[in-house]
Parts: structure tokens; C-alpha cells; sequence
């Protein structure tokens, strides 16, 4: 089923290479109050549009920094997911112009929030102005979340954003639940079912709710909410652009795996350390009823998940355009999603995730703090910088193992 928004339609953004008609000026004046769904769509899109365009050129300063660490040229992935890592560890007083445009940014974007709450009152009674209000809101959490992740170090900074979590995840299940247009509603016969009272599969050329889903899975701690997406991205069996939904849920679930039982980190920075095997068979443990632990394992900042033939060569990003087929692939390389999101056997398909972290958070604090000699770079001191641990999973049930760790020394 074709996802048909007739809201978002008439406001094309940069999100996908294409043009706003709305261009977006940070001294654009956003009223107290949004009088209609498009004039509040007419704001938010530029809004998207400038943090896509503003992690990317934090995301490319990143990847001159990477280029300088020793032993660089690194492989692509390791490359991206270190870029991941540094674009987060920048110094603000070095990139003044950049942070500068990102405090405003989100400045905005929480002011275009409370210029939304009239219309969130005013316009509840309409189904298909409660799912485009709906989407509003969600992709306004996905920006806000991505902006606010490249100030902070500190993996744990999450928890205090349990509350917009779960928010987000009830406006993903309305989204879902909700009729998906009026042009849907006019051409139902009487005697078919509501839209509204099934989870509809649905397809989109641009990123809707799944980014926001698969955020939740990735940067929530509670184990609880956590999985409730995981449950919802498996229920809604959906493709928005390059997102596929099956996808995210399996890659999502070998994440939760690793951070719940991968080995300690006292010890994760050694590649001698013995392997730990994490294997996944749904459903994951413990149930989505089980309290937010007070102790979880040490988090990880970023990943980078791909796919691979059994030998780990000719990776391929999981956001690569993916064709499932309903039997395996009999040649070379087997991709994973191919493999699995069909729910067969066949050959073993492989996953390789690169998970990275930062380490010496509190020596770099305090030299930040005491202004030594360096600069900005922090590579004199030993176990500063950001640990990149690898895991490769292959097989049916899927066998996650900790094949590879280095703590690499990094300039911001």
C-alpha cells in the first residue's frame, strides 16, 4: 500500500535531493500559533532540511579529522563509524560558525513545537489531521534528538529522554493505526474494514516514522521501550526510502543482544580477550514489562550495521537499496537482509556491526578543563578517544561474536 500524505506532498525538502519551496532562513519569524497543518508543515520541512544539511558537514569535518588519525586510510567502515563517533567530539570553540547555526537550530525547532500545541487541541476530532499532526510531531523528535546527540559524549544522556521516547512510540502506533488519507477513506466500500482499525504495511519514498523507531531501539536504555519498538517495527512491516522495516528489526534486536550481554568493557579494549557468543532466537528476554536497570552494561555511541557474504567480504550498508527474494540467493555474496528477511534458511548469511564509543572521558575533561598543551587533539594521552568494537553474527539463529576492538587516539 502506497503511504499517501496530501499534506507533506505540496512541500517537497533536501531531505531526498529535492528542492524545498519553502527555503529556510534562520530569521524566519514562526508565528505563536500554526492556523493550519499545511502552514505548520510549511515551517517544519526547511527546519529538516537544515539539520540534514548540518550533520552531514559536521559528518564531513569529522572525516578530515579520521584522515589524520594514525594508520589511517582505515576501511570505509571503520572510517564512517569513527566520523560518527569524532562528529560528536568536536570542539565548539574551533567550529564556532557551525555550533553556532546548531544552537540556533534547535532553538527553532523547540519554539515550532509550542507553535504547534493550539493546532494538536483544535484539530484531534479529524483522523487525517491527527495522522498528519502525528508525523509532524515524530519527525520533529528524530531532528531534535540528532541535533541534541552531537553536543553530548556522555551515551547515558538518554535516559533523561525517556518520557519523549515512549511519547514517540504512541504517535508511531497512531500513525500506524490511523486512516492513511481521505482518498483511501472515499474509495473503501462500506463493507470493508476501517483502515484505521489495522496495522497497515505501507511503502514511501522518504523516511517517515522507521528513522525515529530505529532510533528508540538504538539510543533508548529502558529495555522495556526499547523492545516495544522493536515489536512495532515488526508488526508494521514497512519501506520509507531506503528504511526497510524487517531489516531494522533484526539488526535492531542483534544490537539489544550486544549491549545486554556483550563482554565487559574492562576488557572489550583487548583483541586477545576470548570471543562472547550472543545468540539471538526471538523473542528477546526480558519482557517488555521488566524495569529500566539501574546498572546496564557501558553503551555505545554509535553503529554502523552491515551485511555480508560468509567470508565478511563485499560489505553492504543495510541502507543500500535491498531486494528480499522468497528463496535464498544461490550466488555470492549472500546478503542478510536477502536471507533472512524472508524468514528462510539457506546459505549462512553474515552481519558485521561496528560499534563505537568514547573511553577517557574524564582525562580529556580535565585537560579541557586545565588548557595543556596539544591544542584540541588528545592523542598524546593513552586510553583517550573512541573505542571501535566490531562484532560479526552469522548463521540461523544469528550468532553474534566480538571478533575485534582498538581504542584509536583522535583529534577532535
Amino acid at each position: 500500500m502506497l503511504d499517501h500524505d496530501p499534506v507533506s506532498e505540496n512541500t517537497m525538502t533536501l531531505l531526498h535531493g529535492e528542492m524545498s519551496t519553502h527555503p529556510f532562513f534562520f530569521d524566519r519569524v514562526l508565528p505563536e500559533g500554526f492556523l493550519t497543518i499545511e502552514d505548520a508543515r510549511s515551517y517544519l520541512d526547511p527546519l529538516l532540511e537544515a539539520t540534514t544539511r548540518l550533520r552531514k558537514e559536521l559528518l564531513e569535518v569529522a572525516e578530515h579529522r579520521v584522515a589524520l588519525i594514525p594508520g589511517a586510510p582505515f576501511s570505509h567502515a571503520l572510517t564512517t563509524c569513527l566520523s560518527l563517533c569524532v562528529s560528536r567530539a568536536l570542539n565548539p570553540q574551533a567550529h564556532q560558525p557551525l555550533f553556532a547555526r546548531l544552537a540556533r537550530l534547535r532553538t527553532t525547532l523547540a519554539y515550532w513545537s509550542s507553535s504547534l500545541t493550539p493546532l494538536t487541541l483544535t484539530n484531534s476530532s479529524s483522523q487525517t489531521a491527527s495522522r498528519a499532526l502525528a508525523l509532524m510531531q515524530i519527525q520533529h523528535f528524530t531532528a531534535t534528538f540528532t541535533l541534541t546527540a552531537l553536543t553530548h559524549q556522555d551515551e547515558t544522556f538518554t535516559d533523561a529522554l525517556h518520557p519523549d521516547f515512549t511519547r514517540t512510540l504512541d504517535l508511531c502506533e497512531q500513525y500506524l493505526h490511523s486512516t492513511s488519507s481521505d482518498i483511501d477513506a472515499t474509495r473503501r466500500r462500506a463493507c470493508q474494514p476501517s483502515p484505521a482499525e489495522t496495522v497497515q504495511g505501507g511503502f514511501s519514498l522518504e523516511p517517515r516514522i522507521l528513522p525515529a523507531l530505529n532510533l528508540v531501539v538504538h539510543r533508548c536504555r529502558h529495555p522495556g521501550t526499547r523492545r516495544r519498538a522493536i515489536d512495532i517495527l515488526r508488526a508494521s512491516n514497512r519501506r520509507e526510502g531506503l528504511f526497510f522495516s524487517p531489516v531494522l528489526c533484526l539488526s535492531g534486536e542483534a544490537y539489544i543482544a550486544i549491549e545486554e550481554g556483550r563482554v565487559p568493557s574492562s576488557s572489550s579494549s583487548s583483541s586477545s580477550s576470548a570471543p562472547t557468543i550472543i545468540t539471538i532466537t526471538p523473542p528477546l528476554t526480558p519482557p517488555s514489562s521488566q524495569p529500566l536497570n539501574p546498572s546496564p552494561p557501558t553503551r555505545f555511541a554509535e553503529t554502523l550495521t552491515a551485511g555480508s557474504d560468509v567470508t565478511g567480504t563485499d560489505t553492504r550498508y543495510f541502507l543500500d537499496p535491498i531486494t528480499t527474494t522468497p528463496q535464498p540467493p544461490t550466488l555470492p555474496p549472500w546478503r542478510y537482509a536477502e536471507v533472512l528477511v524472508a524468514g528462510n534458511t539457506g546459505p549462512p548469511p553474515s552481519m558485521t556491526m561496528w560499534c563505537g564509543r568514547f573511553v577517557g572521558a574524564e582525562q580529556r575533561k580535565r585537560k579541557e578543563e586545565g588548557g595543556g598543551a596539544g591544542g584540541d587533539g588528545y592523542g598524546d594521552e593513552g586510553g583517550v578517544g573512541i573505542e571501535i568494537v566490531q562484532y560479526q553474527g552469522q548463521g540461523w539463529p544469528l550468532q553474534m561474536e566480538r571478533v575485534w576492538g582498538r581504542v584509536f587516539a583522535c583529534e577532535w
